[in-house]
């Protein structure tokens, strides 16, 4: 962790409490311009991913097993109670592969085999303002268990494998249907 001595933290303390009541405050008296990356930036603070300064890039894989994929129900936004694909974002000076690789251990408890990438997407959500609320990038990748028994982590409530034949029936956008259709035909292009 970034040591900001006893100045720092002041400053610090000044920054949140004045992000954390800027509602007060008429905003054209005052400059609000970067506040939030200041904040997390200078303060050694994690990545903001709730109306971030930018977009937030992260990894999730499609992970076959027998004759079905895993899925994770999301257990915070965005997407909170929808099943998507487990995975993550990713963390400042990891590469991508040991990103998804953290992810799907501490939200699965499973040790992968990557089999490739599936493909680059975007994940844009906006308020009610048309505000900006969330914005990943997600690098969707495919693989198989190397070892660990699957059982959710803090970020998701449940965990469940699907069996490919009813995978289409499962209840999950249109989105994560054609990256596993995708996904099943370039394993099944390598098997």
């Amino acid at each position: 962790m970034l040591s900001i001595g006893k100045a720092g933290e002041g400053y610090c303390f000044f920054l949140f409490f004045t992000i954390r009541y800027s509602h007060l405050v008429d905003e054209k008296h005052v400059n609000f311009e970067h506040k939030f990356s200041t904040l997390y930036d200078f303060c050694g603070l994690p990545m903001k991913r709730e109306y971030p300064e930018g977009p937030v890039v992260a990894v999730a894989a499609v992970i076959f097993y027998e004759g079905s994929v895993l899925l994770a129900r999301r257990n915070q936004e965005p997407g909170m109670g929808q099943w998507s694909l487990p995975g993550g974002a990713v963390e400042l000076g990891e590469g991508l592969l040991e990103a998804l690789k953290r992810e799907l251990w501490e939200e699965a408890a499973i040790n992968v085999e990557i089999g490739g990438l599936i493909g680059i997407f975007d994940r844009i959500v906006r308020d009610s303002e048309s505000r900006f609320r969330y914005h990943y990038v997600i690098v969707d990748y495919w693989g198989r268990i190397a070892s660990g028994e699957p059982s959710p982590g803090s970020d998701i409530s449940d965990l469940r494998f699907v069996p490919l034949e009813e995978f289409d029936t499962f209840e999950v956008s249109t989105e994560l249907k054609e990256t596993v259709w995708k996904a099943v035909e370039m394993r099944n292009k390598e098997i």
